[in-house]
């Protein structure tokens, strides 16, 4: 199946477990994989047949902005039921980093990755291997 990439969205966001960090926020990048056939617009050519990259980076950024949580698995689940609601995608694959995370050995990220499925899409394999 074909997957639509989008690497290093960046927004602010208002995650963690103790209040006064959730109430401060931290820089998030996330990373996508959107799983969905591009044959239609691939051959077409027009953005008509496509799904909407510019609208799919905002709702990454009103979910992620949003709202508050205190874990990003939390995070990167909302934005995956967002973007699955909303979107003619089968599959999402969001990476959710915290940029600057609270612990001062980490030079790094914290993150976390999650694939989700369409619920229609799940029930129809599962028929499908009766």
């Amino acid at each position: 199946m074909d997957k639509i990439l989008i690497h290093d969205l960046q927004f602010h966001a208002h995650t963690g477990v103790p209040e006064a960090e959730r109430l401060t926020g931290q820089r998030y990048s996330v990373d996508l994989e959107l799983v969905c056939d591009v044959s239609k617009p691939g051959r077409s050519d027009d953005f008509r047949d496509a799904v909407d990259y510019a609208a799919v980076c905002r709702t990454v950024v009103e979910v992620g902005s949003g709202r508050h949580f205190a874990l990003a698995e939390a995070l990167a689940e909302a934005i995956a039921a967002a973007i699955l609601d909303r979107f003619p995608v089968r599959e999402v694959l969001i990476r959710a980093k915290k940029l600057h995370p609270p612990v001062s050995e980490i030079r790094g990220y914290f993150g976390v990755e999650i694939r989700r499925r369409k619920e229609q899409d799940s029930e129809t394999d599962a028929s499908q291997q009766k």
